[in-house]
C-alpha cells in the first residue's frame, strides 16, 4: 500500500449532535421505544476547568436540562 492512500486529509467535522446521533434515532423509533432528542451542555471541557466561575453556568445548564427533561416527561 503507498504512503498516499493511508494519509488522509484532516477537515473539521461540522456534524450537529443531532445528525450525529440520527441512527440512533432511527434504531429507537424502529423498535417503537421512546426516543427524546438529546441535550447538549457546552461550558466546560474537563474536571481541571471547573472552578466558582464555572459555578453558575453549569447550575443554569442543569436547571435547562431539568426543564427539558420536563417537556417529556410530565
Amino acid at each position: 500500500m503507498s504512503r498516499a492512500y493511508l494519509e488522509i486529509e484532516r477537515k473539521p467535522m461540522k456534524t450537529l449532535i443531532a445528525e450525529a446521533l440520527r441512527p440512533f434515532e432511527l434504531t429507537v423509533r424502529y423498535i417503537n421505544a421512546d426516543y427524546q432528542p438529546a441535550f447538549a451542555f457546552h461550558t466546560i471541557d474537563s474536571n481541571a476547568g471547573y472552578d466558582e466561575a464555572a459555578a453558575g453556568p453549569v447550575a443554569r445548564g442543569a436547571e435547562d436540562y431539568l426543564a427539558h427533561l420536563d417537556t417529556y416527561y410530565q
